[in-house]
């Protein structure tokens, strides 16, 4: 079951984040990512940076250290997720290039050439026909074969509009799926 943690980041803003995660509060904590300080980002949900950790579980324990020019200048401490948040997630279905079919949301060129740093945003299909289609439920990027660097998790049962751009160059570009 994936787990999310989210964290505030601090003022001034660091250069990166090193999420570290243990087992439990008496296990060794190892580093499980490195996350720039990009807004808006893959990680970003628009106040908070977040991390979806594949491999959480109930008895997972993060500390997340956030650094600018070689210093510290953010430590949450030992902390464990909201469990509200981590069985939200083990109810939503992962969306990435591959939902569906292997490489079947990977942005490419009419010639089938990855099109990398390009923008990956979803919204609720609802509310994209409404309109309401200016705050993205969730966005990523691609990476140099056009491939999604992090996932979506979302609800089951509904209907998304996803837009690809690449601003200048490519797009924008829609397709809507079901979940």
């Amino acid at each position: 079951m994936p787990t999310r943690i989210f964290w505030t980041p601090p003022t001034p803003a660091a250069d990166f984040y090193e999420v570290r995660v243990a087992a439990s509060t008496t296990a060794t904590f190892l580093l499980a990512a490195a996350v720039v300080d990009q807004r808006p980002g893959p990680s970003w949900d628009g106040s908070q940076f977040f991390y979806d950790d594949p491999a959480g579980t109930d008895a997972s324990v993060y500390r997340v250290q956030g650094f600018l020019a070689g210093g510290l200048v953010l430590d949450t401490g030992v902390f464990a997720p909201q469990v509200s948040i981590a069985a939200q997630i083990a109810t939503r279905a992962k969306v990435d290039h591959n939902f569906g079919l292997p490489n079947a949301l990977q942005y490419l060129t009419p010639g089938g050439q990855g099109i990398p740093q390009a923008t990956v945003r979803v919204f609720q299909k609802p509310d994209w026909d409404a309109g309401r289609n200016n705050v993205a439920l969730f966005t990523t990027e691609t990476d140099n074969s056009g491939q999604w660097v992090s996932p979506f998790w979302l609800e089951p049962g509904m209907q998304y509009v996803l837009t690809f751009e690449k601003s200048g160059s490519y797009g924008p570009d829609r397709t809507e799926i079901t979940v």
